[in-house]
């Protein structure tokens, strides 16, 4: 709305001058308000270049008295007698915003509440995406996710695994757990947790092999697969159970289904690709 400085006169339009302030004429310098104090309280006169007349209600006459005509007052006691300003309403620079730019359609409690919904989504996302970034940096900082346990003792199992093996490129291995760990500050990022029992059927001791762990659904489809390094040795006919961990990242369809999936419903194989014996040999496979 279009401000009239109450002491030039001037008329300041809502797109013009924008670099004074809007408290203050563009064409005088005066604060509006500091001279429209000045002047109801007697220290600057009135004057045509400096004030607006405002119009003045006669008073009401009684019917049963006579009307009676009051002297019109000299010019010098108008000038010494004021009349009180009153400024033209002024919006806020919010307001005109809202008003030039169409805007009011949000100023709603509806467009509120999806302005707030917005915010909470984009705030929780963020904090996904920071926890995400800050599991890469532990990860990165502390590699080797995939941690083979000591040998131990294998827990009792309803799985008859089969009692006599052929030396072959695969090894029988069952998977015995299978879970979830959140972010630790000292273990690492989220991970998947899982407990494989490993079988050597060759006939001679295992000092280590390289293979992929090939992950399956019932049906036979494949989940994901993984690359496994062994370095604890197994004795000729004997088992292991490794305990290892895989980063999560809720970005990749497999790692997410890997986790999703009942340990029950997923069957698992060991390929080998490469196996180093005690007595020093070594046997590769395609």
């Amino acid at each position: 709305m279009p401000i009239t400085c109450p002491s030039c006169q001037f008329i300041r339009e809502d797109d013009q001058h924008l670099d004074v302030p809007e408290w203050k004429c563009p064409n005088c310098d005066i604060v509006y308000e500091k001279f429209i104090k000045n002047y109801n309280d007697g220290a600057i006169p009135a004057s045509p270049s400096t004030i607006k007349p405002v119009d003045q209600k006669p008073p009401v006459v009684s019917s049963s008295e006579p009307k009676k005509d009051k002297p019109k007052p000299s010019d010098e006691q108008a000038s010494s007698q004021p009349a009180p300003y009153k400024p033209e309403s002024t919006r806020s620079k919010a307001g005109q915003f809202i008003e030039r730019h169409d805007l009011g359609h949000f100023v709603t409690a509806k467009g509120g509440l999806i302005m707030l919904l917005v915010f909470i989504t984009g705030f929780f996302a963020g904090r996904e995406y920071f926890k995400y970034e800050v599991r890469q940096a532990v990860v990165s900082a502390f590699p080797g996710l995939a941690k083979p346990a000591e040998q131990s003792s294998i827990p009792s199992t309803d799985v008859k695994l089969p009692e006599v093996f052929t030396n072959s490129k695969k090894l029988p291995v069952f998977l015995i757990a299978k879970d979830y760990r959140d972010f630790d500050s000292k273990l690492g990022g989220d991970a998947v947790t899982m407990d494989i029992h490993i079988t050597n059927t060759f006939d001679k001791d295992i000092t280590g092999f390289n293979g992929v762990l090939v992950f399956k659904d019932i049906i036979g489809n494949e989940v994901i697969r993984l690359n496994i390094k062994f370095t604890d040795g197994i004795a000729a006919g004997g088992s292991v159970v490794w305990q290892g961990e895989m980063q999560y990242n809720q970005f990749i369809d497999s790692i997410r289904a890997l986790r999703n999936a009942e340990r029950e419903k997923l069957k698992i194989e060991l390929e080998l690709k490469k196996v180093v014996f005690a007595d020093g040999t070594v046997e590769e496979f395609d």
